[in-house]
């Protein structure tokens, strides 16, 4: 299939994502205070239901993943968007916590089931060397998306009506049976594994793929990294540096602009670059972006704010370059007629990651304020070494971009 065509087919699936994006935008600034304000139900109790709905999904990727083997990614992928917009458009109808669980559940579910089965999605609909660059894009458009649904949302949100949020919960749920519909328009041509050099290795089973797992471990701790910007950071600036509450707020918007404009750009000259020097270079980045921020605090308050954009800086640089590395890696080392279980399998990382994440910063930041980002520095650090002593155990077609 020659570049061109596959742009064509990779074209949905990206309009797809950015619709979808938008759509979740609109939606993130206002989930808690719709439950709230809206439905009735005090905040413990939707926080609450949320974690609940949440961790009953939880085991679901590798079952998605066997799913996706059998019946096919975009398929599943289309499941998991109308599961999304169901489960959003009944929270219109949520009073109690009950109906909460099973609407958020809902939405859970199709979660689960579009973010292990899309980057098969893609891996199924790109060249081999082509994929960090459609993984950068895959990125560019989340980042875009959230950030163009945010500045909508905050429009809505300041008429302060209840018309204005339930006209949030319809876009959103809309967005997502959009998206499915594009996504349909992804054609069926092209089998992948004919144009694969490791079309012809035998698949070896999940479980006794040890190089695999241990991807899938180490990724665990570079995800935590990742998340630590949203999870500790306003924590952080706001009790530990006791700056004003718009420095965190600038940080996220000047984190997604970079990473909407520049990642890209970013892929395009990793090109030809190894996949496992570039993880470590995000693990170094992120060690040092942590062990900038414990400093923080004994900065001079007058540097403090300067000093929190600039190791921001590097945290998105490392954000950049980690995103769809780890992605091209994990689909590299993939077998072919195993990828379904294998690459929802790797998905895990990142939730593992967002499970663990409030609890660990939270529990380190009682004992001293600065712990948590000095474990997080040598989370990273152990990481960067671990990926590179893992190396020689992947397939050597997997390693380059």
């Amino acid at each position: 299939m020659t570049t061109a065509v596959r742009s064509r087919a990779m074209a949905p699936v990206i309009v797809a994502l950015a619709i979808d994006m938008v759509g979740t935008g609109i939606f993130l600034p206002v989930s808690l205070l719709y439950f709230i304000v809206v439905a009735g139900i005090p905040a413990g109790t939707v926080g609450i239901c949320l974690t609940v709905a949440n961790l009953i999904s939880l085991p679901l990727p590798l079952l998605v993943g066997m799913l996706v083997d059998r019946i096919g990614s975009r398929l599943v992928v289309v499941i998991g968007l109308l599961l999304q917009g169901a489960g959003f458009l009944g929270y219109l109808a949520v009073r109690t916590p009950f109906w909460l669980v099973i609407a958020a559940l809902t939405v859970a579910v199709g979660v689960r089931f579009f973010w292990s089965a899309v980057f098969t999605l893609v891996t199924e609909r790109s060249e081999p060397e082509r994929r960090d660059h459609w993984f950068g894009i895959f990125g560019a458009v989340q980042n875009a998306g959230i950030g163009v649904g945010s500045l909508i949302s905050a429009g809505l949100v300041l008429l302060g009506t209840h018309a204005a949020y339930h006209f949030v919960i319809v876009v959103n749920g809309l967005s997502f049976v959009v998206a499915a519909a594009v996504v349909m328009l992804v054609g069926q041509s092209g089998n992948p594994a004919t144009h694969e050099k490791e079309a012809n290795e035998p698949s070896v089973p999940l479980g006794r793929n040890r190089p695999y797992l241990a991807l899938i471990g180490i990724n665990t701790i570079f995800a935590l990294c990742s998340v630590m910007l949203g999870v500790g950071v306003p924590i952080y600036v706001d009790l530990g540096l006791h700056q004003p509450g718009w420095v965190t707020g600038v940080l996220f918007a000047a984190n997604t602009v970079a990473i909407a404009l520049l990642q890209t750009q970013v892929v395009r000259w990793l090109k030809g670059r190894r996949r496992v020097r570039i993880m470590m270079f995000s693990g170094i980045l992120w060690a040092g972006w942590a062990v900038c921020l414990a400093l923080a605090v004994r900065t001079p308050s007058i540097l403090v704010v300067p000093l929190l954009f600039v190791v921001t800086a590097a945290f998105t640089t490392a954000e950049m370059t980690h995103g769809p590395t780890s992605n091209g890696l994990s689909a590299g080392a993939s077998p072919v007629a195993g990828r379904g279980r294998y690459i929802a399998a790797f998905q895990y990382s990142w939730a593992f990651a967002n499970v663990l994440a409030p609890a660990l910063f939270t529990q380190l930041f009682a004992v001293a304020t600065i712990l948590p980002w000095i474990v997080i520095a040598a989370l990273a650090a152990l990481a960067a070494v671990a990926v590179r002593a893992l190396e020689r155990h992947l397939p050597a077609a997997a390693l380059r971009t």
